[in-house]
């Protein structure tokens, strides 16, 4: 709980070192990515610009080799750091394991790591039948500024990673009825280190030769209705979002864009959500400016973030999406305030 206090007492500290950082990726790197830079009420597609509040710009949704992205925890950190941003949060999917190599990452190289996570969670049928007519919706929460070593969090955590990798070896199992036979070894190491996923299996697929990409591998393999596919056991977004907010974090709604319904949004409001994360990588400044709306409609926070998995490969996404800070004070304004709550209890 101490280190909890110690980033809300800091606030904007390295917010404050990285106002004069450096601009970025240079052109040669960055020409065939859309960089997002989000103020306070508006998106722009150009880069390079001073936040509104001087301090910066923030990527608040970044995965690690702890789930299912390609770099490990410290990487992402220093890619964080050359793109110049002041700063980023780990969000990996049901765990929390990547969070101390990158707080030690970004102590020493200077830059603002907020803890996160991403939590799966399903709609039940008949809310998500009456609101956006389908048997269930896929819903992701993230969350901010929690406790990560609060226990009754790491007993939910477990669970998840656990089931996981039962869904995992189920798919494995279901391959080998296919006659592709899968080597297990590799996800058993990532499964050592953190959670588990579908990502996992695409990327086996791939690297043994099964599948041409990722891609081909869900589509063949093991995307939903496909002859591997495993359904997930899920946690409801109410459950989701009390897992966070009893560790005293902020749940937030992940890429609302994807939903199946916008009518969803007053439902997850009522569950515990906090806030939205309008800005994301794949929405256009339209779309960003609609859910700021609803955010400011429903009372919400706004966030946002490029949500890069990405490798060694290719144009780094982390920083593509670029929040400005004044963002980032809000969202330690609402965890400050929900400590002192703690604290009169």
């Amino acid at each position: 709980m101490r280190q909890r206090e110690s980033w809300l007492r800091d606030a904007g500290r390295h917010g404050e070192q990285h106002t004069a950082s450096g601009q970025g990726r240079g052109e040669g790197e960055s020409q065939h990515i859309s960089v997002q830079t989000c103020y306070p009420s508006a998106l722009s597609s150009v880069s390079g610009e001073k936040s509104s509040g001087g301090r910066g710009y923030a990527d608040l949704h970044l995965h690690t080799s702890a789930s299912d992205g390609c770099l490990s925890p410290a990487e992402v950190v220093e890619v964080a750091a050359k793109e110049g941003l002041a700063a980023i949060a780990i969000c990996d999917h049901d765990t929390v394991a990547g969070l101390p190599e990158a707080i030690a990452a970004a102590e020493k190289i200077g830059i603002e790591l907020i803890p996160g996570l991403e939590l799966s969670s399903y709609l039940p049928t008949p809310a998500a039948l009456e609101l956006a007519g389908k048997p269930g919706s896929e819903v992701h929460i993230l969350g901010y500024f929690f406790d990560y070593e609060n226990v009754a969090l790491a007993a939910v955590l477990r669970r998840l990673c656990a089931e996981r990798l039962e869904r995992v070896k189920k798919m494995i199992y279901l391959l080998g009825e296919l006659g592709v036979n899968l080597e297990q070894s590799e996800i058993d190491r990532a499964a050592a280190f953190g959670s588990v996923g579908r990502m996992h299996v695409a990327r086996a697929l791939v690297k043994q030769g099964f599948v041409s990409d990722t891609r081909e591998a869900f589509a063949q393999y093991i995307g939903g209705g496909k002859p591997a596919y495993v359904p997930r056991v899920h946690v409801t977004p109410a459950e989701a979002c009390g897992v966070i907010r009893r560790a005293k974090g902020i749940p937030v709604l992940a890429h609302p864009s994807l939903l199946d319904s916008d009518k969803l949004i007053p439902t997850l409001v009522k569950e515990g959500v906090m806030g939205i994360e309008a800005y994301y990588r794949t929405v256009s400044a339209q779309v960003a400016e609609h859910y700021c709306r609803l955010a400011e409609k429903w009372g919400l926070l706004v966030t946002g973030g490029s949500d890069s998995h990405q490798g060694k490969n290719g144009p780094f996404l982390i920083g593509t999406v670029k929040l400005d800070y004044l963002h980032v004070e809000k969202l330690k304004k609402k965890a400050s305030e929900l400590l002192v709550g703690e604290g009169q209890k």
